[in-house]
């Protein structure tokens, strides 16, 4: 008889003897009984962690053992394969309430002998035994809710070793409300690892970059800027307005290609002053007139002073350049206080600018470099330890011609003259250049259709022809440059006024043209004319389509050409609609009528080779 407060044992079952293992798809359904709480038996260890390695079967045994007691107690099938196990034969369960211990001297029953078939699995090591029957069975049938017990634990267990490590950071409330660069200075300085952040994956959306409508309303979200330590109102602009130039990756890719492309400083202005360039010529006649308009007009041997500047004016040269209008100045002012600003990371730089000005007998009393990037810039105290940084605000800046490039804004000069009008200059300063046109023709530029010296077809070539972002060239240049001709005539896009208290970095227009002949527009070509002062002017229109007999000396790039997103057949006399707009760095052209489905570009080739 079956002791008080335990259910009577099940009768031993015979297992016949197979040749073939039972298969292990019937070994769950055999074990229901095994899922249900553990029972605490007689002489089982009671101790929490040995509680937690039971599992949850109903006997206190391991998985593995409990699955060999299922194996013997599983009556046989009329297949001989291994069935459900039999109401009777399922331990019945005691309430809480009517458990009562077993007395001491009672005899437990003997275990059943195994079978035939039981005897199959007596050879396998736990192990064996748990992966066969784990082969159609997931783990959590088995095991149940035991993994996520441990992985709870654990967290528990890691809280507590945070919670009495004594060298543990608490990160406050001023942490959080830095910025990230601050926050990241902080953690580096405590010792803190971040993981590195996953690799930069562009995405080409042709829908993205040339759709101009649908703007959709900006965001004004403040934010921290660490550099000037104020707030300011981070303006996005809707997702069909985004500009990829603007984006956190494009200018870390800017950066990365501005210090590479470094090393090509010197070969550049090197050779802008062997061949005698306009735009070095034009500056260094707009300083000497900028100068003229500051000292007054001549009165015989004397000159009037300005009534506002003078000749004791301080002056900021924004980028140094081939450094002839920087000495230009010194020559001409020797009692001006002039600062030359390098605006690059490269240390060359600063150094070949110290050398040229040493080769020209220039004084260290007479200029002041400054070597750092404009953005950088901001007027500190004279006795702080900043001493490489403005002490005062200047009266006249000159921008040089290095910061922009042929498209104008591919740069950024728009907000190097907003950070110069904000924090650097006086309320009477003077700023050169003073401002600039953008103007603009349709244009085609294709390949030889047969018609080439060799006679060869090279239309296919033209399916390279696109972009997001537009190309340089020098039209001007008729044996290097690609043949090209205008379809439409000029027309003036964008003007900028330097001399305005703020720059606004974005806008757009609508331009119409009447096609002057046929051909296949895929292009828009543009340039500027620029003012350095009221009588001083650098225009690079190309000399097919400028109607005055001045030549621009060098063959430095000075035009672009944006492609568009399918090429059109135009005739002499339709009328072509296009917007053009520009943000920060950039200018482009989108034809709105006629309507051409825009083309799924596959293949591309490297223009900077």
């Amino acid at each position: 008889a079956a002791p008080a407060g335990r259910a009577a044992a099940p009768p031993p079952l015979a297992m016949p003897a197979s040749d073939s293992a039972p298969s292990p798809s019937a070994l769950p359904a055999a074990l229901p009984h095994l899922l249900a709480p553990p029972v605490a038996l007689a002489g089982a260890d009671k101790s929490p962690a040995s509680t937690r390695s039971l599992g949850s079967n109903a006997f206190g045994l391991s998985p593995v053992k409990a699955a060999r007691t299922a194996a013997r107690q599983c009556p046989p099938r009329e297949d001989g394969a291994l069935g459900d196990a039999a109401p009777d034969s399922v331990p019945s369960v005691p309430e809480a309430g009517d458990r009562e211990a077993p007395e001491a001297d009672t005899p437990r029953p003997a275990t059943p002998p195994a079978s035939d078939a039981a005897q199959e699995y007596a050879h396998m090591s736990d192990t064996e035994f748990l992966n066969f029957c784990l082969q159609d069975a997931g783990p959590n049938e088995w095991f149940g809710e035991e993994g996520e017990e441990e992985k709870q634990q654990e967290e528990e267990e890691e809280e507590e070793a945070a919670a009495n490590d004594p060298n543990r950071v608490i990160l406050g409330d001023k942490y959080y409300s830095s910025s990230k660069m601050e926050q990241r200075q902080l953690k580096a300085m405590l010792g803190f690892k971040e993981p590195p952040p996953p690799p930069f994956e562009p995405e080409f959306n042709t829908e993205l970059i040339y759709q101009h409508e649908s703007r959709g309303v900006k965001t004004q979200n403040p934010i921290w800027d660490p550099t000037s330590r104020e707030w300011r109102i981070d303006a996005k602009p809707a997702p069909s307005r985004v500009d990829y130039s603007d984006s956190q990756q494009a200018q870390a890719i800017a950066l990365f290609l501005e210090r590479q492309t470094d090393v090509q400083y010197v070969e550049e202005w090197l050779r802008m002053l062997d061949e005698k360039a306009s735009p070095i010529d034009a500056y260094v006649r707009g300083v000497r007139d900028l100068i003229g308009q500051l000292l007054g007009p001549q009165d015989g041997e004397k000159r009037k002073s300005h009534s506002m500047l003078g000749d004791d004016a301080r002056w900021l040269f924004v980028g140094v350049g081939t450094g002839l209008p920087l000495m230009a100045a010194v020559r001409h002012l020797p009692n001006a206080e002039i600062i030359a600003n390098t605006a690059h990371r490269a240390f060359y730089v600063a150094e070949l600018t110290l050398a040229i000005l040493r080769s020209n007998d220039v004084k260290k009393e007479q200029v002041r470099v400054i070597h750092r990037p404009s953005h950088e810039l901001a007027v500190v105290d004279p006795d702080g330890e900043d001493i490489n940084n403005l002490t005062g605000k200047v009266d006249c800046v000159v921008m040089d011609y290095e910061f922009f490039d042929p498209g104008l804004l591919g740069k950024g000069v728009l907000t190097k003259i907003n950070h110069a009008k904000k924090k650097l200059v006086t309320s009477s300063h003077v700023m050169m250049p003073m401002g600039a046109s953008v103007m603009c023709a349709p244009c085609e530029i294709i390949c030889a259709r047969g018609n080439g010296p060799d006679e060869l077809d090279w239309r296919v070539a033209d399916e390279s022809r696109w972009g997001a972002f537009y190309e340089v060239a020098n039209l001007d240049d008729e044996a290097s440059s690609e043949p090209w001709r205008a379809l439409g005539p000029v027309h003036e896009v964008f003007e900028f006024d330097f001399t305005d208290s703020e720059m606004k970095l974005s806008g757009q227009t609508d331009l119409h043209f009447v096609a002057s002949d046929d051909g296949v527009l895929n292009c828009i070509a543009f340039w500027y004319r620029m003012s350095l002062t009221s009588t001083v002017e650098l225009d690079h229109t190309p000399a097919r389509l400028s109607g005055s007999n001045s030549k621009i000396e060098g063959t430095y790039n000075r035009h672009a050409t944006q492609w568009l997103a399918a090429p059109i057949e135009v005739c002499k006399g339709d009328s072509i609609h296009v917007r053009a707009s520009y943000s920060r760095s950039r200018i482009r052209f989108e034809v709105v009528s006629p309507d051409v489905p825009r083309l799924d570009r596959r293949g591309s080739c490297p223009r900077w080779l």
